[in-house]
């Protein structure tokens, strides 16, 4: 409707005669969020900003008749910026008294008016205002003190162009073009090359170096100036990196592209203007140090809650809570949300810098809290996507271990605090053993066990817990004989601390029910099956979980005793229980689907078996991927069947 009055305005008066004389210089200074062909470089403080916009500048000083480059730092900065080029413009646009006189406050704003009105006089189209550095706009994101809007210094007709550099992701002043790290190995060792003067592709660990810096042009360009001006290795200078990176950086020497900032400290105004808008921003940032750098999330973070200090219970609280915390950090560039999960990653480089600058001593809470937020993020059931979750664990499990070498020479005398540690190592054993690394899982349950033990006793839940886990690894590795040996050992413990019908006593039963079944022993199975089936009966309702999964186990036997008559009664027992109450994560319900397709095969009924093959089929194809060995297991079968009924069905 706007656009329509405005034509109708218009029409039979655009080009009317004897309107010259009321005729301005178009202007939309005053209307909001009008971009005057700007275009806004934000990102991360050593990102390249600066650098970005003198390089086209270069290349494309031709395309603009006039091109002025001005400091925006501070509102000072840049009426000084419009004085130097003032001297650049045409004659007799500025007296020479106000041009090379007193630069008080009342010759600054003769020089930013006139030059302005000289922007703006009709035809004067092609040239190329650059604001660089406008890390402290008028924004409402923006707390600190003397801050200003940079809209009031750009000319006011609607032509020439404008670019601005900011670390301000918030700032909406035109199009936003987020400046990202070289992207490319060869770029980032260009750029060491060109500021160490060195031919840095003769040395073996140049791709290490550019691996570490991974492509932040202020990190590259410190590197290669201390590699020009000490001339050592490329290892050499790695290894100081990973030894004494803030010693390393103190001592490089400056980057004349980047003015007076420098890696460890080029971060320090964004962390300062975060912890005055929001400490539990700052807080999260902290507590970085003790993850990875690369991939962190929300359920991460989350699975810490039990026992966590306040200000973190406030930073989780509701995923809404945590979107606000993180984005605070996400605005002023020192994170980026990953494109392929729910995760944010921090540059290796900023990640150094909070490790070493910040946090330069391990704090108790944070180790803990880290160790914590790990350990129980740890899948325990098997469930889609469990093998994608141990993956994004496992750098965070690696970064806690690396933190664990060095914390135990500190103080951690509390029974609180060793109890965590060793809580942490029985989760990650956990978490190798899912994830196939069963050498590994083995080494770590056995530290965990060690642990346990030697703190809280070698009857206590935790221990026993352990000892049933080994046992479960054990029987996975097919270590038969060790394995019963852990059950064992496991059940013993726990008749004596929580009686012979806990649940927790019925678990162990019921593995020992299943190892005898591996060994063959099936009457020593079927004995600790109903012993299991019993206690969960009595300790559950019927359809419990675990009293259906005992009945499936026991209806597993009957089949392999060839008593199929006995195997249905407790397979159909089974179906009917989970129909009446699914188990949450599916796969038991699955894996009867999959023993019932078996049973009825046996039975030579084909098309039962091929009903219950084709429903686990779907379910593990879903639950578990498609590569999955139950996923392959119940298409095998399932092609089986329809091979044997003259129509074979190709499944991947």
């Amino acid at each position: 409707m706007i656009r329509l009055i405005l034509r109708e305005r218009q029409q039979g008066g655009e080009h009317q005669q004897g309107y010259e004389q009321f005729q301005l210089v178009f202007s939309l200074a005053a209307a909001p969020e009008i971009d005057y062909f700007t275009v806004v470089l934000h990102g991360l403080g050593g990102i390249g900003k600066s650098q970005l916009a003198i390089e086209y500048a270069k290349k494309h000083r031709l395309d603009y008749t006039a091109v002025l480059w001005l400091n925006a730092k501070t509102e000072d900065t840049l009426k000084q910026s419009f004085a130097a080029n003032a001297r650049r413009l045409p004659e007799k646009i500025l007296s020479q008294d106000v041009l090379y006189g007193p630069q008080n406050e009342e010759a600054l704003g003769i020089i930013l008016r006139e030059t302005k009105k000289w922007l703006d006089l009709p035809g004067n189209n092609r040239w190329l205002l650059i604001y660089d550095n406008v890390d402290n706009p008028k924004i409402p994101d923006n707390k600190r003190d003397k801050a200003y809007d940079v809209r009031s210094y750009f000319p006011e007709a609607h032509q020439g162009s404008i670019l601005v550099t900011t670390r301000w992701k918030t700032l909406r002043i035109g199009r936003p073009l987020e400046v990202a790290k070289l992207s490319e190995d060869e770029d980032s060792i260009s750029l060491l090359e060109q500021t160490s003067g060195r031919n840095i592709r003769q040395d073996l660990g140049h791709n290490d170096l550019t691996k570490k810096l991974d492509g932040l042009p202020l990190a590259l360009a410190t590197a290669g100036g201390y590699l020009g001006l000490t001339g050592i290795s490329v290892s050499e200078y790695l290894d100081m990196y990973q030894s004494s990176w803030l010693k390393l950086q103190k001592t490089s020497p400056a980057v004349l592209s980047y003015e007076d900032q420098t890696i460890y400290s080029t971060w320090n105004l964004s962390y300062i203007l975060i912890r005055k808008e929001d400490e539990l921003a700052a807080k999260l940032l902290e507590l970085w140090a003790y993850f990875d750098n690369r991939d962190l999330w929300y359920a991460l973070l989350k699975a810490g809650e039990d026992e966590a200090p306040g200000w973190f219970l406030d930073v989780i609280s509701t995923k809404l809570a945590f979107n606000s915390v993180i984005g605070k950090l996400q605005k002023h560039a020192l994170i980026e949300r990953l494109t392929e999960s729910d995760g944010y990653s921090m540059h290796h480089c900023v990640h150094a810098w909070v490790e070493n600058v910040l946090c330069s001593t391990i704090e108790d809470q944070n180790m803990r809290l880290a160790l914590t937020c790990v350990g129980q993020a740890v899948p325990v059931e098997p469930q889609r996507g469990d093998w994608i979750i141990g993956q994004r664990l496992f750098p965070h499990s690696e970064r806690c271990l690396h933190l664990l070498r060095v914390w135990s020479h500190g103080s951690k005398d509390s029974e609180q605090i060793e109890e965590c540690v060793i809580s942490f190592f029985a989760n990650l054993g956990t978490l190798c053993f899912l994830q196939g690394k069963r050498t590994e899982a083995e080494s770590i349950y056995q530290r965990a066990l060690t642990g346990y033990e030697k703190a809280l006793g070698r009857d206590h839940r935790s221990t026993l817990e352990t000892i049933n886990n080994l046992g479960n690894l054990y029987c996975d590795q097919g270590k038969l004989t060790e394995a019963e040996s852990m059950y064992q050992r496991a059940l013993t413990g726990k008749e004596k601390a929580f009686g012979r019908d806990h649940t927790s006593t019925l678990d162990t039963i019921n593995n020992l029910g299943a190892l005898y079944w591996n060994q063959g022993k099936l009457t020593e199975a079927e004995s600790m099956y109903q012993r299991a089936l019993t206690g969960y009966e009595k300790a559950f309702e019927r359809d419990h979980t675990s009293t259906l999964d005992t009945i499936n186990n026991l209806g597993v036997l009957y089949r392999n005793q060839g008593k199929l008559t006995e195997a249905e009664s407790m397979y159909q027992r089974a179906l009917a229980g989970y129909g009446r109450n699914p188990p949450p994560k599916a796969k038991s319900q699955l894996d009867l689907f999959y023993n019932m397709g078996l049973l009825y095969r046996d039975l030579q009924n084909s098309e039962r078996a091929k009903g219950f093959f084709s429903q686990a089929y779907e379910g593990y194809e879903k639950l578990l991927g498609s590569q999955n060995t139950w996923t392959i297991r119940a298409s095998n079968h399932l092609n089986e069947i329809s091979d044997r009924q003259g129509g074979s069905v190709e499944r991947d």
